[in-house]
């Protein structure tokens, strides 16, 4: 019962050329506790401007999400439930859209 959940990024393409449009994937998995639910969960993404552009946040498995992409560097976001629903499992927070600004081989960890 004392394991962590487990927050994972996932790129839809890890070496995309500059001006692709690409998308991350944020996955909460909460498998290790399979009684637990959560109705929210909240993230920072942070990355290289230079290289990656955020366009957007769409809601995976939660009924909403909430962004603020306009701090350089770095994406706010917050994924809930209005409703009395709750989630367990393996579940996809959200979908980040970002552009590829750098040239191609430029790297931007998150």
């Amino acid at each position: 019962p004392n394991r962590p959940f487990v927050l994972t990024h996932t790129w839809s393409n890890a070496a995309p050329p500059g001006g692709d449009k690409i998308t991350l994937t944020t996955t909460l998995d909460l498998r290790s506790q399979p009684t637990r639910e959560v109705g929210s969960v909240q993230y920072d993404i942070l990355f290289d401007p230079a290289v990656l552009r955020p366009d957007s946040v769409r809601a995976g498995d939660f009924e909403d999400v909430t962004s603020n992409l306009r701090n350089r560097g770095a994406a706010l976001i917050g994924a809930t439930s209005f409703s009395a629903a709750r989630y367990s499992g393996l579940l996809t927070a959200s979908r980040t859209y970002f552009t590829v600004l750098g040239g191609d081989g430029a790297v931007a960890a998150t």
